[in-house]
């Protein structure tokens, strides 16, 4: 499985080259190719792992801790230059900044709005793995603030 995944993420690699992300100057149209493109790849991750003869718990954390987020990152970062691009104000330099810096409060708060989920990420712990990158496990209350945990359905 992570031969596949190394395979895919040196494809990815080389095909989002075309895109300039250090210059923060992406079109719409390179972020709807960029998001086609990782919708696809991503696609083709899942399918292959659900494709496995037996998948181990281990094999399931890795691939939900360390395999998607790295092409789900990306198809959410170039979504996210999609939307904004796409609601920019045509008006004045004060318009867009102001646009910019509404954008930059949202992405702020969701990021403290899931401040512990994003702490156990980063570190790199790996003691509530069984919870947040196993399939059909209930999250115990304390680690779930939101109610999205009683609307979904697994």
């Amino acid at each position: 499985m992570r031969d596949y995944f190394n395979k895919l993420v040196e494809q990815i690699s080389i095909e989002t080259s075309v895109v300039d992300m250090e210059d923060c100057d992406i079109t719409i149209e390179e972020s709807i190719a960029m998001i086609e493109l990782l919708k696809k790849h991503l696609s083709d991750l899942r399918s292959f792992f659900l494709s496995k003869e037996s998948i181990s718990t281990q094999e399931e954390i890795v691939f939900f801790k360390e395999m998607k987020p790295d092409i789900l990152g990306l198809l959410l970062y170039f979504n996210k230059i999609h939307n904004i691009e796409l609601k920019r104000p045509t008006g004045s330099n004060d318009s867009q900044r102001e646009h910019f810096e509404q954008e930059l409060h949202s992405i702020t708060y969701y990021f403290e709005r899931h401040l512990d989920f994003y702490r156990y990420y980063r570190s790199k712990a790996n003691y509530l793995d069984d919870y947040y990158f196993l399939r059909n496990k209930v999250s115990p209350p304390s680690l779930c603030a939101d109610s999205f945990q009683y609307i979904y359905d697994p």
